[in-house]
């Protein structure tokens, strides 16, 4: 069984890098050992109990409690930590600022508030709040004084969501902490509130994306507090987070912030990572909201219009069913002080601007099947894709803005896919196939050569092919048998009691074990480069 897990999870080397064995495929000892200084039984801490231990950083003193491990290996967890200032009153569609510190010891306990949004996972349903710039950190290695302390690598998750929905409360430590690395989970503004851009001072944009590198100017400055190493970051995300570790490679403000990255199912060349039209976006939503006038005139009245309104706002701004998928996301901004890319990826990989560091990335087996499985549930939509493709295909494939022909490159992307076929039951996989390619394989594929030819730096693909019983089909009421390996089902493996994924793998499942092995490669990458 073991080989066979290693098979369908297979790390290779691409295009120009020499392959070769490294030292973060072995399947070696998951905990270090007690005679290398550490225990990885013992409950760690600062001080405070050994239930709720303590750690002071730059900001103040903070109050964690001990986790389990699904294997029962104990750590700490800290939770709710704040790294800027609330978003929101004058704040409101601003580059973060870093949160002010506290008197006394603050409690670190409850979960990360999530950042408002429109969640397509609850049909639309708006949640969450604007004050919600803040992390998580799970340690299995806390610091102690009068000793020498062992700094663990550290692995920073960003999230996905096609930059519009998610958190990183979501997503569950008890199997990533098995091993000896230290995990951040943070969060970032999303749609509107994160992504505005009018393309000028008004609302440069970008907003999430720089709350992701002030997270992680946190984690630089704090990291050592939890037994931490600085010097040694890995920053790792799924979809619209794997487009953010790719656009922080390319950002000359987070240089020196990461030394890995992995970019699961997304990069940041695919057609959704940039988009093109914001500053009209922008426009329509104060039109929407009646905040009119100059670009600068449009943001104030913005700033003070409920949050809940903005936020449902982009329900209005969809052309056909729930596409366009991403309304809000990462721009090109104009040169200006903090600006987070003043060209594209594309661009700054050719001019050799991109950051020399090594790079896992790659995709599920059956990428759009969660879409499709949706979709094909919607009788009134499967027919409009059926006999009104010239309509419907440039905007799902995102071709309206790419040329002028985008009506003929439609139907001869549906006639290589689908040939004479309607979209059904039966020919499922050929219509997910022709949106995988679109959305994340080709771009994706794209994005390991640039990396590769342009930084000299290891870049690593995979395809993830195993399929247990989950999969992320099943909130569609979809048998798992009959779609594959979706967008998403990667994540099973990764983090317990996720949004998507409530049951918890447990020790002897088929599944927990194909968890160990990826969490192995995973925090054997960030150890060892």
């Amino acid at each position: 069984m073991l080989a066979y897990s290693y098979s369908v999870l297979l790390v290779i080397a691409v295009t120009t890098v020499t392959c070769r064995r490294q030292p973060w495929l072995r399947s070696g000892p998951q905990w270090s050992s007690v005679a290398n200084g550490f225990n990885p039984y013992a409950i760690p801490s600062n001080s405070g109990s050994s239930e709720n231990p303590e750690v002071t950083i730059r900001d103040g003193k903070l109050k964690g409690f001990t986790m389990r491990t699904v294997t029962s290996r104990p750590f700490s967890a800290f939770q709710g930590i704040p790294f800027a200032q609330p978003p929101e009153g004058p704040l409101r569609f601003q580059d973060p600022i870093k949160n002010l510190p506290w008197n006394g010891t603050r409690d670190a306990i409850a979960p990360s508030p999530q950042c408002i949004q429109l969640d397509l996972m609850t049909l639309f349903e708006v949640f969450g709040q604007e004050n919600c710039l803040f992390l998580s950190v799970y340690t299995p290695n806390l610091p102690k004084s009068g000793r020498f302390n062992k700094k663990l690598p550290v692995m920073v998750w960003i999230f996905g969501g096609g930059f519009f929905m998610g958190a990183g409360s979501i997503y569950g430590p008890e199997y990533l902490l098995n091993h000896d690395i230290v995990l951040v989970t943070i969060n970032y503004r999303l749609g509107p509130f994160g992504f505005l851009s009018t393309g000028d001072d008004a609302s440069p944009g970008n907003q999430g994306l720089k709350d992701q590198v002030l997270s992680l100017k946190w984690v630089q400055n704090n990291i050592h507090a939890f037994g931490g190493d600085a010097n040694s970051v890995t920053v790792f995300g799924e979809s619209a987070g794997a487009v953010s570790i790719q656009h922080l490679i390319v950002s000359p403000v987070s240089r020196g912030l990461m030394h890995r990255g992995i970019s699961q199912s997304g990069s940041g060349l695919c057609y959704w990572s940039i988009l093109e039209n914001s500053a009209s976006t922008a426009r329509r939503v104060g039109e929407m909201l009646n905040c009119t006038g100059t670009s600068q005139n449009m943001v104030n009245c913005l700033r003070s219009v409920d949050a809940q309104a903005i936020a449902s706002v982009q329900l209005s701004l969809t052309e056909w069913n729930i596409f366009p998928l991403v309304i809000f996301g990462p721009v090109v901004e104009h040169n200006h002080p903090g600006a987070f890319l003043t060209e594209t990826p594309e661009k700054a990989y050719r001019a050799y601007r991109a950051a020399r560091i090594p790079w896992i990335t790659g995709f599920t087996q059956d990428e759009m099947v969660w879409m499709m499985s949706a979709l094909i549930q919607n009788a009134t939509a499967v027919s409009e894709v059926n006999s009104d493709w010239e309509r419907v295909g440039p905007i799902i494939l995102g071709l309206e803005n790419t040329t002028n022909t985008n009506v003929e490159i439609g139907r001869q992307i549906r006639e290589f896919y689908m040939g004479n076929e309607d979209f059904s039951f039966e020919t499922r996989h050929n219509f997910s196939r022709l949106f995988g390619d679109r959305f994340i394989l080709e771009c994706g594929l794209e994005a390991m050569r640039y990396h590769s030819q342009y930084t000299g730096a290891p870049v690593y693909g995979y395809r993830f092919s195993y399929q247990g019983r989950y999969s992320i089909v099943q909130k569609n009421g979809q048998d798992p048998q009959d779609w594959g390996v979706a967008h998403l089902d990667d994540l099973i493996y990764l983090f317990n009691n996720t949004d998507y994924f409530t049951i918890t793998l447990q020790p002897g499942d088929e599944e927990f074990r194909m968890s160990q092995i990826m969490t192995n490669i995973w925090s054997n990458f960030a150890t060892f480069g």
